[in-house]
């Protein structure tokens, strides 16, 4: 059976994939470089194919009967561009990393030991110094309030309840009721404003919807306390841009910690800005590159089940986190089996 690992991603981790396989597979690997016509031509007979950006500009996959998506996220993948009775599956894997790199900036908020440590940049110090430098907070008894209550937001939950936090978590709860041992307080989307007031730190690790896309606005960093400070795993347009921008550059809310943007660069390897708005230049604001689920074993863990769905395929057993059946059958959330993460 073809595979066709399609992108520069999936296609750089071709031997880690081919390790994890045991049926009689042809693996082809096409990167984002590849000539137009080698596209065209490795995907014409292709039977399978794992990837995360699929659009209609791509050459057509005729035969293509499973996309298997290399990310959770599934809102670069053109499910009009499919042909009819293909499967689209996605894959998760990288809870562990994000709610570590969650938990990380909590700390780095609640302590700022990098302030701490700029301090004695000389290794030298004066006893007012010591005795009357600035004191620092702790995470200890804040709350958490986590908007989407999945994988992701159960893994940071774990963690926040082990540093003595109180949780609060926003979900629509349809697949399961709250968790008594996890979340203290929970809510749904009409109690959006009390979820909100209670925030010392707003955690996003919902999916990107039709309902979630710009849920966060002004009308949220009203309500929050100046204190607050906002972490984004999520996807970047979950919070409205400019409301961010503003309540951050104004000093309404503390600070963000922001993984998740608003423009991506493109294959090409154009440089672009994250933003239109100049967070960079914002003293409050840290910015990393959608890099909190960059781990060695995050990757592993996800090419790992990315090949026993592809066994299953091979196999004719049941595939997991199935997003579309190949018959109109969507699952909009982009997570495969519905979680009580889902907002909506």
């Amino acid at each position: 059976m073809k595979l066709v690992l399609y992108g520069s991603f999936p296609a750089s981790e071709a031997d880690r994939v081919a390790r994890h396989l045991t049926s009689n597979w042809e693996v082809v690997p096409v990167f984002n470089e590849a000539p137009a016509q080698d596209k065209r031509e490795r995907l014409a007979d292709a039977e399978v194919m794992v990837t995360s950006v699929y659009r209609s500009r791509d050459p057509p996959a005729p035969k293509l009967r499973l996309l298997q998506c290399s990310s959770t996220g599934t809102e670069r993948i053109d499910l009009e561009h499919l042909p009819r009775g293909c499967i689209v599956c996605n894959v998760h894997g990288h809870e562990i990393a994000i709610a570590e790199y969650a938990i990380c900036a909590v700390l780095d908020w609640a302590i700022g030991y990098r302030s701490l440590a700029a301090a004695f940049h000389d290794g030298s110090w004066t006893l007012a110094e010591w005795v009357d430098g600035p004191n620092h907070g702790e995470a200890f008894g804040k709350t958490l309030a986590l908007l989407g209550f999945g994988r992701i937001g159960r893994e940071i939950a774990i963690r926040a309840k082990a540093l003595g936090m109180s949780v609060a978590a926003l979900s629509a709860w349809r697949s399961a009721p709250p968790d008594p041992t996890l979340v203290d307080r929970a809510y749904r989307a009409g109690e959006w404003r009390a979820f909100a007031e209670a925030a010392d730190f707003l955690v996003v690790s919902c999916p990107l919807t039709a309902q979630t896309r710009g849920m966060i606005d002004a009308a949220w960093f009203a309500a929050m306390k100046p204190g607050a400070v906002v972490i984004n795993v999520g996807r970047g347009p979950i919070i409205d841009e400019a409301a961010l921008h503003a309540a951050l550059a104004e000093r309404r809310i503390r600070g963000a910690t922001i993984d998740v943007w608003y423009k991506y660069p493109p294959a090409s390897g154009e440089r672009v800005r994250a933003s239109r708005f100049a967070f960079h230049e914002l003293p409050n604001v840290v910015m990393t590159r959608h890099a909190s689920a960059h781990t060695e074993e995050t990757w592993e863990r996800r090419f790992r089940a990315i090949a026993e769905n592809l066994e299953a395929f091979a196999q004719g057993r049941s595939l997991a986190n199935v997003i579309s059946d190949g018959g109109g059958k969507i699952d909009p959330s982009g997570r495969g089996q519905r979680e009580s993460g889902d907002i909506a």
